[in-house]
């Protein structure tokens, strides 16, 4: 096991992954090299970054690391907001949208 892999912001980033990814399954084959894929590769981009930051050793570098994360998170929120004004994202939950961005800033 990876240490990145003990990390509890990281499990939430796969779980987020999961989630994201059968979420999008369900946008219009149109959008498959557009949202989706943009989303898809935004959500990724989470748990990456989070694993690559684990693997540094110093905290200057973990901390950029940390906020590529976190910008890589608001990228993904921006994008799913925009697939909720174009009626492609059929949730009717907004549910936990917030919730992963504490473990990233700290809190």
């Amino acid at each position: 096991m990876f240490s990145f892999q003990k990390l509890e912001v990281w499990q939430m980033a796969k779980k987020m992954v999961v989630e994201v990814y059968k979420m999008t399954q369900t946008f219009p084959s149109g959008e498959r090299f557009g949202l989706t894929s943009q989303i898809n590769r935004s959500a990724v981009s989470v748990a990456s970054n989070i694993a690559e930051g684990s693997g540094r050793t110093s905290y200057k570098d973990q901390a950029h690391f940390t906020e590529t994360a976190y910008g890589s998170l608001m990228e993904m929120a921006c994008q799913i907001e925009i697939t909720i004004v174009n009626d492609l994202n059929k949730l009717t939950s907004h549910r936990g949208r917030g919730d992963f961005s504490r473990p990233l800033m700290g809190g």
